[in-house]
């Protein structure tokens, strides 16, 4: 829960991330959303500016699409927010090789993660999208399996991307294991 979280265990994302804004909803029993804006800084801070919410993101959030400040040129009166928005929708058209109809600021930035009990967990956008799968490991109450999967949109009609190679983890190796795969951000 990014609200609870955020200013003890990941404070460099407060500058970029509405941590105490975001939303939390339930639909039925069984699924369950949070909506975190990004692009806003953390309300828990004072007098961020909209250039240094810009450059944050890009070099730190590992969700936008780009990870590099370089060549950002703030215009005068636009909010990080609006910019972030723009550049992301631009590269998200070019990889995806399409046209976006309409999306929504929401869309093409923020942490938007549905929630599916018992186990699943799905991050939504306009981005690559990650899945979360939580699997039980035989009859071990102490452990499960834990399966990522990055979802990326290609080109229609160009060929579907093999597919990444698969990481194994055992408890003590994952931390290792994500960095050494290049699969960790600047939180872990």
């Amino acid at each position: 829960m990014e609200s609870w979280h955020t200013v003890r265990r990941t404070r460099q994302i407060l500058t970029f991330t509405g941590d105490a804004n975001s939303q939390y909803d339930t639909f039925g029993d069984n699924v369950s959303r949070s909506a975190t804006p990004m692009g806003v800084a953390s309300p828990h801070l004072s007098e961020v500016s909209e250039e240094t919410i810009t450059r944050d993101i890009l070099k730190l959030s590992g969700r936008m699409a780009t990870d590099s400040d370089a060549n950002v040129d703030m215009p005068t009166g636009q909010s990080a927010r609006e910019y972030v928005a723009k550049m992301n929708r631009e590269m998200f058209e070019e990889a995806a090789g399409e046209q976006f109809d309409d999306p929504t600021m929401a869309e093409l930035q923020d942490a938007i993660l549905y929630s599916l009990f018992p186990n699943l967990q799905v991050w939504i956008g306009y981005g690559g999208n990650i899945v979360y799968k939580f699997l039980p490991n035989g009859n071990d109450p102490d452990s499960c399996i834990f399966e990522v999967m990055i979802l990326l949109r290609h080109p229609e009609g160009t060929e579907r991307p093999a597919a990444g190679p698969l990481h194994g983890a055992t408890r003590g190796r994952a931390l290792r294991i994500l960095r050494g795969a290049g699969l960790s951000g600047p939180g872990l």
